[in-house]
């Protein structure tokens, strides 16, 4: 293949998935309006756009992609690591073990009870979706204590370095 294309291939992708982003959230803000909802305390309709399920389905489906994508070249770079260093190539495999670490502890500190939200009328807002809601929250919590401290250390060790 040509090395021009192949240079500009992700930039020619970019574009192309950023112009379909542009256009289904254009649809949503300057399409067709097809019924009304009554907001959550009753005092007024609002209008619902006609195609608010294809964007939907549309960032959906970018973030599948995405992850997809991105367990694949994790995938491979961790073989191509491990044939060429075993040694190097168990260092991101700590971070991941950590990562299950945390989710593990926070869907452990979830619970199953019936959340009450108002305003939501429906079914699943208890056990196991309930529990999967706060194992996300506490492990946003614990990612973002992680990085502040993360930050904090490498800072201080930055400093003492250059100190001396």
């Amino acid at each position: 293949m040509n090395n021009k294309i192949v240079n500009k291939l992700p930039s020619i992708v970019l574009t192309v998935l950023m112009l379909l982003s542009l256009l289904f959230a254009g649809l949503v803000w300057f399409g067709p309006i097809g019924g009304e909802m009554t907001t959550l305390d009753g005092s007024q309709q609002m209008p619902v756009p006609v195609y608010t399920d294809a964007l939907l389905g549309w960032i959906y489906g970018m973030l599948i992609f995405t992850a997809v994508v991105t367990i694949i070249l994790a995938l491979v770079k961790f073989v191509k690591n491990f044939i060429a260093s075993p040694k190097k190539a168990m260092k991101p495999l700590i971070v991941i073990l950590g990562l299950v670490v945390v989710f593990a502890v926070a869907w452990s500190f979830g619970s199953q009870e019936k959340l009450h939200i108002f305003g939501y009328v429906g079914t699943e807002n208890y056990g196991y979706v309930a529990q999967m809601i706060d194992m996300i929250l506490f492990s946003i919590y614990a990612l973002f204590v992680i990085i502040a401290c993360t930050i904090a250390i490498g800072r201080i060790y930055t400093v003492i370095r250059t100190n001396k």
